[in-house]
């Protein structure tokens, strides 16, 4: 395919270039209750991708990169524990989402490098009649990753970078008006 819109940094100047690019890949997901109540869940995906003819910033170096944000490897794994208690039902529940290392920009500069992160989440919760209340954590292993990132060092002498959430606690209550 020809036709990938590349964002490229020349010098000063930011311009978009229709480049060749291509993907192939392996997904796969698998779900299980091993007993009554307990759900396992499990997804993985390996991805090849490429961007060639990626000019660099100096107008003369043209490499082959691949295409931004999509890690080589990505999976995710979670169990889910539910079970009656008094008048509603409880559960216990927790997962992890895997990301590969990966670039933000198709030029792949160090500052556009993201390192390989899990983020791993936990609940507990309880329903009963229209009710429900769940608290949570969320990256309970405190996991600094960032979720978006530009390369501003050219033009304004900086990075700008969004980080992901910290670890976070809360709960919730639902009413269901059904």
């Amino acid at each position: 395919n020809h036709d990938y819109q590349a964002f490229i940094q020349l010098g000063l100047i930011q311009t978009i270039r229709n480049l060749p690019a291509g993907a192939y890949g392996l997904e796969a997901e698998l779900a299980t209750t091993p007993m009554r109540g307990l759900t396992l869940k499990a997804s993985a995906s390996l991805i090849n991708s490429h961007v060639n003819d990626v000019a660099l910033p100096d107008g003369v170096t043209i490499e082959r990169h691949r295409l931004p944000q999509v890690a080589k490897f990505g999976g995710t794994l979670s169990g889910r524990y539910e079970f009656d208690l008094g008048p509603g039902k409880a559960s216990i529940q927790a997962d992890m989402q895997y990301k590969g290392k990966f670039c933000y920009t198709v030029l792949c500069a160090p500052v556009d490098e993201e390192g390989a992160y899990a983020l791993v989440n936990m609940s507990a919760g309880y329903d009963f009649s229209r009710f429900g209340i769940r608290v949570f954590v969320d990256n309970l292993t405190k996991t600094q990753y960032r979720t978006w990132a530009a390369d501003g060092a050219t033009y304004a002498g900086s990075v700008v970078s969004t980080y992901g959430r910290p670890r976070t606690f809360g709960a919730s209550l639902e009413y269901r008006f059904k």
